[in-house]
């Protein structure tokens, strides 16, 4: 049986196990032998010695691990032994006696100031592990990051097996703890819950388990699509879930699960079917808990997308629309133009012809108004085109300050508000919103109408709404244009999403910035560890970090 998990495929074992492969333009880089070097060297008689001792400090410059001194590359051999008067055939891995390939290793170490893979090293790896292992990432993952961290802790690098193990061991030393905890507070009401996700819809029937329906498997599926009646669809979805969220929420923090340990045991049960499920022994009940928290924050980041997607696609008909109707009114504009220009200039003609006539001394009076009339008929002057005339320019004026302003885009909103409502309207209801990092005014806006249901009364809140918005909001008597004011509440929360004003506690993309951070409280307690960790500690005062920098900047070039 195995003692450690198989967290490589046989290929990466391989790699990791074998000496770095070192290409022949630079084989004088690697295997040049330091001047600290040059007088142990000279020591040693044996041409085994003198050429393992070479490659060994070559190989581990660059790994900083050692390696079996019979899988060095058989290039690497033939090189180092021509740079040290040597052939290929007297370096023998067997003659590379155990006790100076040992030596070599711990003098390789104390000239390039790296501390050797022993018992100290090994816990604090161990614990390193340990702390990698309650984020629940992959064990891969978890030997990358530790090579990672003993790269940059100067520490050297044990074997496959050995890193192997100890994941095992942390890995394992992790999930008992957690099982203890489940132990200590799961509740029979909670564990009765849990068991009725794995219920079958008739328990009295003769049925094979792949074809009884359970529970659990109708809160595996997350259909998509932007239809009114999908949409309607995930959202009762996720007042289902919301609900058992809800009565398991102690139950979770008690367990004090991250999101990585949430999401690693939830993959089993999506993966699994539920009659697995039921024959596991009590790791059931943190599989179940996970998958529900998991599935709860998996369809609220669902909702917040298509909140987003119809809202993009909303505006984007609406602006659309608007430049439709923006073009044919520039066509009907250009013809009003045209004819009160038209006729503009023979209004002009008739009128500078008159004020002639009218001044010219010779003409009696009679004589001019007969003139003046035939001038009139002349150029079709009456009454009724002069009022034409004024109601074009009316006109004209009308669709010149429609274009200026925000009306059309408005009024296309208000004309979308319905199917808006139709699609979004329950689905905002359902959101959960985090007050505490929420825009204020935003906030008030979207609780007020998910505590009446969408049913808008006078007290309702405006200040979210910019001073345009409001003016086109509401009405030439003040009253509130409901369609309109839906339609700006929507539009206004995904742009408030997407910078981040605007956040949600049953989502995992949707949270605010906050979340991630460390609480404040485990910074002031933990804040050396943590920096430790995370091979900070020499920025730990950053104003003499800041000195040090304008120091090296200040330098001549």
């Amino acid at each position: 049986m195995a003692t450690h998990l198989r967290i490589h495929l046989g290929k990466e074992r391989e790699l990791y196990e074998q000496p770095p492969l070192v290409p022949a333009a630079e084989q004088a880089r690697v295997f040049a032998v330091p001047d600290w070097a040059d007088a142990h060297l000279a020591r040693m008689l044996a041409p085994a010695n003198r050429v393992g001792f070479v490659l060994q400090l070559g190989y581990f410059q660059i790994s900083q691990r050692f390696y079996v001194a019979t899988r060095y590359h058989a290039a690497d051999v033939a090189y180092v032994a021509q740079q040290l008067g040597l052939g290929p055939a007297d370096f023998d891995p067997l003659r590379y006696a155990d006790a100076r390939y040992y030596a070599h290793q711990q003098l390789i170490c104390e000239q390039l100031g790296i501390a050797r893979f022993e018992a100290a090293a090994t816990e604090r790896l161990y614990q390193e592990a340990v702390r990698l292992s309650s984020q629940h990432l992959k064990p891969s993952t978890v030997f990358d990051y530790l090579v990672l961290f003993l790269h940059e802790h100067r520490l050297e690098l044990p074997t496959y097996n050995t890193l192997a193990d100890l994941i095992t061991r942390a890995l394992l030393a992790f999930e008992k703890r957690l099982l203890h905890r489940l132990q200590q507070h799961l509740q029979p009401g909670e564990q009765r819950l849990l068991d009725r996700l794995l219920a079958a819809d008739d328990p009295d029937a003769r049925e094979a388990d792949a074809d009884r329906r359970y529970p659990l498997t109708f809160l595996k599926r997350i259909r998509q699509g932007l239809r009114a009646g999908e949409i309607r669809e995930r959202v009762t979805h996720f007042a289902s879930l919301r609900q058992l969220f809800e009565q398991l929420q102690p139950f979770w923090q008690r367990l004090r699960l991250s999101d990585q340990a949430v999401t690693y045991y939830a993959e089993y049960v999506l993966r699994a079917q539920a009659a697995q499920l039921y024959r596991r022994d009590e790791r059931r009940y943190l599989y179940l808990l996970s998958f529900v928290v998991h599935q709860y924050y998996e369809l609220g980041d669902a909702l917040v997308d298509t909140l987003l997607q119809t809202m993009t696609s909303a505006a984007n008909q609406c602006r659309e629309q608007v430049k439709e109707t923006l073009y044919q009114q520039r066509t009907a504009t250009q013809q009003l133009t045209n004819q009160v220009t038209g006729r503009g200039y023979r209004h002009l003609q008739a009128l500078t012809q008159i004020r002639a006539l009218v001044d010219a001394p010779d003409v009696p009076a009679e004589q001019k108004l007969a003139r003046i009339d035939a001038l009139l008929q002349r150029h079709q002057v009456t009454a009724a085109q002069l009022s034409e005339d004024h109601q074009q320019l009316e006109q004209l004026r009308q669709a010149t300050e429609q274009q200026a302003g925000e009306a059309l885009f408005h009024e296309a909103l208000a004309g979308a508000s319905l199917r808006l409502q139709t699609k979004l309207g329950a689905l905002v209801k359902a959101l959960v919103v985090d007050e505490a990092t929420t825009r204020a005014d935003l906030w008030r806006a979207v609780h007020y109408y998910q505590q009446h249901d969408g049913h808008l009364g006078a007290q309702v809140p405006l200040d979210f709404l910019s001073l345009t918005q409001r003016a086109y909001v509401l009405d030439a008597q003040g009253r509130l244009r409901t369609s309109l004011y839906k339609a700006l509440l929507f539009l206004e929360m995904a742009t408030a999403i997407k910078s981040g004003q605007l956040n949600f506690t049953c989502c995992y993309q949707y949270r605010a910035f906050e979340h991630y951070l460390l609480p404040a409280a485990q910074w002031a307690k933990q804040h050396e560890a943590l920096l430790e960790q995370a091979g900070l500690s020499a920025w730990r005062d950053f104003a003499t970090v800041q000195t040090t920098l304008q120091a090296q900047l200040s330098k001549p070039a």
